[in-house]
């Protein structure tokens, strides 16, 4: 399904249209929100991925921390990829951003 997803993003992308983009199934939606609800909050700064907010009491102290790899592939590696996937308007990497870091509180 994630694949399927990514191929036909990838797809849309590059048509520069922020209102076109594909919306899983009610199905993929609640799929993803039990499968990859992370225990914190993220922002993308300057091509980094900060941590802005946990909600794992005593983990507080990774709060501002910046995730450097996802599975072995470098943060600038996973959004450049993820900004390939993700639909905007014309280059405007802003809305971009706010999509990437807000995951699960968009579907």
């Amino acid at each position: 399904m994630a694949q399927f997803h990514s191929s036909l993003s990838q797809f849309l992308s590059p048509l520069g249209c922020g209102h076109t983009y594909l919306f899983p199934t009610s199905f993929a939606k609640k799929k993803l929100k039990q499968e990859n609800d992370l225990p914190f909050d993220i922002d993308i700064f300057n091509d980094s991925i900060l941590i802005t907010k946990i909600y794992v009491n005593g983990d507080e102290k990774y709060i501002g921390a910046t995730i450097t790899e996802i599975n072995n592939i470098s943060a600038f590696t996973f959004l450049k990829s993820a900004y390939k996937i993700t639909s905007s308007d014309a280059y405007n990497t802003t809305y971009k951003k706010y999509l990437i870091s807000r995951p699960s509180k968009t579907l």
